[in-house]
């Protein structure tokens, strides 16, 4: 649906995003550029949708950001795609999460190999959960979140806020499978 590759800003509000299908990733957007913010915010809603290939609602590379307020993802569909539902990856490229929840998505392999973490996180690829949940998702190995290289990292936020606890748990076959640094505030 948006795909940057220049310096841009984008916002999706109250914004209801359902049964699309792409064959390859980032079916809902693309970003490319050190630039580029990707803001999903408040009632909006991305579910029942099917995307091929890796990153694939969501691709964030090449040192943009991908901010999740509140937003609900959930019921999502891949077939052999690491980061089925985010996948973060290049230098600087960050997935923020503050709120809302990333639930019920699963991926399935044609070739054995891929179909790992509802967030998988590459080449220095960051994620900051700040609160939300990630629950009860389906991938190969991890349905949680998946990194493959010691340069990514990790960070829950606020997990000593009740109010804003951040949650992840209950996914298929493990929640977090790292090969970087977690670090919990």
């Amino acid at each position: 649906l948006f795909s940057s590759l220049g310096a841009s800003s984008t916002t999706l509000i109250n914004t209801e995003i359902f049964h699309c299908a792409t064959l390859s990733g980032g079916l809902v957007a693309h970003t490319q550029n050190s630039d580029t913010k990707f803001y999903v915010k408040e009632n909006t809603s991305i579910t029942n949708n099917f995307s091929g290939n890796d990153g694939g609602l969501f691709k964030v590379d090449s040192g943009s950001e991908l901010i999740l307020d509140s937003a609900i993802i959930n019921d999502n569909f891949a077939l052999d795609s690491n980061g089925y539902v985010v996948m973060v990856t290049g230098s600087n490229s960050t997935l923020t999460m503050n709120g809302g929840e990333i639930t019920n998505n699963s991926s399935l392999s044609s070739d054995g190999k891929s179909g790992n973490g509802a967030i998988y996180l590459s080449l220095n690829g960051q994620l900051n959960m700040n609160g939300g949940k990630i629950h009860n998702n389906q991938g190969l190995e991890t349905g949680g979140i998946a990194t493959d290289d010691s340069k990514t990292s990790v960070n829950l936020n606020g997990r000593k806020k009740k109010k804003n606890k951040g949650t992840i748990g209950n996914n298929y076959k493990s929640d977090i499978n790292l090969n970087s640094d977690l670090n919990i505030g």
